[in-house]
């Protein structure tokens, strides 16, 4: 279904967070993540909430088209075997520092869902941006590689 129109389903998912979170209303008792009805109800028309321009969502769409959704639809469709075999291994990162950059508009991975990371892992630093939903790097590319930069600067110095 995801392959049927890629330009459409690449558009569909990559907007801004608003439209996103327009279109993601369920119908009574429906899942928000009802993706299928959601994306075969859109119209495709440019609202104004595209993240990217033709020629920036054109690679997107030209890997879709030649490797299809089927492996990042299994990732999640494996979810529930990963954390089985994820069983018995450590629960915590410790002796490596890490970084988590969450967005306040994101409807997948709320900032708040960062929150149990800072028990699970040593040496965390989080920064949230603000305005922002979950294609972060599209849609704050300055802010976000600000953060990354600032930080390797302190972490990694030469």
């Amino acid at each position: 279904m995801l392959g049927a129109d890629v330009e459409k389903t690449m558009r569909f998912f990559m907007r801004r967070p608003r439209a996103m979170q327009a279109a993601a209303q369920p119908a009574e008792g429906g899942s928000t993540f009802a993706f299928k009805d959601l994306l075969q109800q859109w119209d495709g028309a440019d609202d104004g909430a595209q993240l990217l321009t033709p020629e920036e969502l054109a690679p997107f769409v030209e890997a879709f088209e030649r490797t299809g959704f089927g492996g990042p639809v299994n990732w999640y469709r494996n979810f529930t075997a990963n954390w089985q075999r994820a069983e018995g291994l450590p629960q915590r990162v410790d002796g490596f520092p890490c970084l988590m950059i969450t967005a306040e508009l994101d409807a997948v991975l709320t900032p708040e869902m960062a929150e149990p990371m800072k028990a699970l892992v040593g040496d965390l630093e989080t920064h949230m941006v603000e305005g922002s939903g979950h294609w972060t790097q599209q849609e704050k590319p300055e802010e976000v590689n600000r953060l990354i930069l600032d930080w390797m600067r302190r972490r990694f110095p030469k």
